[in-house]
């Protein structure tokens, strides 16, 4: 991987205004964030 690639995080959190704070910190601090509210859909795809 290189130096200029993004981390890449995913937040599951069903409460969708917890999940938008996370995501816009997260990203202030540099990683590349993906939100999803079902933690079941997104382990299996």
């Amino acid at each position: 991987m290189q130096k200029s690639e993004k981390k890449r995080i995913l937040v599951v959190e069903d409460e969708k205004h917890i999940a938008e704070g996370l995501k816009l910190n997260l990203s202030l601090q540099g990683y590349d964030v993906q939100i999803a509210n079902n933690g079941i859909s997104e382990v299996g795809s």
